[in-house]
């Protein structure tokens, strides 16, 4: 995810007219892209959309994860369905909740189900194949070119009335026999107040990285001006980058942030929040620098906020060195929509609050390692 390939999903976003094509520049950065083709469900009943967590794209396919429906949907590069595999369960092939989804070195679909506490490989035709357990909580993985795992694992403890996440990041052989950390972080999530309720950090600190070309892991803290530069699970480079923007919280930020509440017991949700969180809340002066790291053309991008007229987001682009290249103000977009990329076309799921849709685009740039 993924948590990470997010700067393209926010560019293309904006596009809501069929063949609707835009340039975009800034500096010496040169963008194109238009929409080629958009599909919802099938109305003759094939397949459906519930609810779309990842997807991938290689040079024949396209897979969505469905973390509802329990199955990966495969389709053709014309967005054409082909048929869906795995259903909800605990046996081989099986999932409850997986929400992550990669490509080995041998182009195998594999994923990580948090309730099962294991990751399952399939084939690319969605034939089982094998499974192993892995109890640690994943947040997030990777699989390099080498078939080494980049797995993050969170522990969540509290201290003195706070709420900390744990963070580390191990890189792990293929055969999951050895490992070792890269890079750990302690991040404070949440506060308890009145020794039972919990009350979160807004904007907070948050432990980012992303994989890669030719094994290269950047890693850095979305409130600190330092990243790390890994090459092979080794630490090559630190860099204290001065450049991230500081941006003051508002007042409509302090309103949006109340206002995106989702509270669940695990049987009823609502979006109304406790008088004990708005009283309790403490807000920042400033916000996080950024909010997420991906790789985009061999590139690394650090996503941030936006800006004061909410039309576009700043993007800071270094190549696989971590050489910083620009500053890039680009088209904004909620961060809940999940991108593939092959070649020059980029694969998105895009939810409305009436439907979701899988779409395809064409996306050319002269941004290159």
């Amino acid at each position: 995810m993924k948590k990470y390939l997010w700067v393209v999903v926010l560019i293309i976003s904006l596009c809501s007219l069929n063949f609707f094509v835009q340039t975009l520049t800034s500096n010496n950065f040169h963008s194109k892209f238009h929409l080629i083709k958009k599909i919802t469900d099938d109305p003759k009943g094939k397949f459906f959309f519930f609810d779309p967590v990842d997807i991938l794209a290689d040079q024949q396919n396209i897979f969505v994860l469905d973390s509802e429906e329990k199955n990966i949907k495969i389709f053709d590069k014309g967005l054409n369905y082909i048929s869906s595999f795995s259903r909800e369960g605990k046996g081989p092939g099986e999932m409850i909740s997986a929400y992550n989804m990669e490509f080995d070195e041998k182009k195998n679909l594999v994923i990580y189900d948090s309730r099962n506490l294991r990751f399952t490989i399939f084939t690319r035709e969605g034939k089982y194949s094998k499974n192993w357990n892995y109890t640690p909580i994943v947040a997030k993985f990777a699989i390099a070119q080498s078939g080494d795992y980049y797995i993050e694992t969170m522990d969540y403890r509290v201290e003195h009335n706070n709420l900390y996440n744990y963070a580390r990041l191990i890189k792990m052989s293929p055969d999951f026999r050895k490992q070792y950390v890269i890079d750990s972080s302690k991040t404070l999530i949440a506060k308890f107040v009145n020794n039972s309720q919990r009350v979160p950090i807004p904007f907070s600190n948050m432990f980012l990285w992303a994989l890669g070309k030719d094994n290269t892991i950047i890693t850095a803290e979305s409130a600190e001006k330092k990243i790390k530069i890994f090459k092979n699970g080794i630490l090559k480079k630190q860099i204290q980058f001065d450049k991230f923007r500081k941006i003051r919280v508002t007042e409509k930020d302090k309103k949006a942030y109340f206002d995106g509440f989702v509270i669940s017991d695990g049987n009823v949700t609502s979006h109304s929040v406790p008088d004990y969180i708005v009283k309790n809340t403490s807000f920042p002066t400033y916000k996080a620098y950024f909010q997420q790291i991906f790789t985009f053309h061999d590139l690394f991008a650090f996503c941030g906020y936006m800006t004061a007229d909410k039309s576009k987001a700043g993007y800071y682009i270094f190549n696989n060195n971590g050489e910083y290249l620009e500053y890039i103000e680009l088209p904004w977009k909620i961060y809940n929509y999940y991108t593939a990329i092959s070649n020059e076309h980029i694969y998105t799921i895009e939810k409305t609050e009436e439907k979701i849709y899988l779409a395809e685009y064409s996306f050319k740039s002269n941004l290159k390692n």
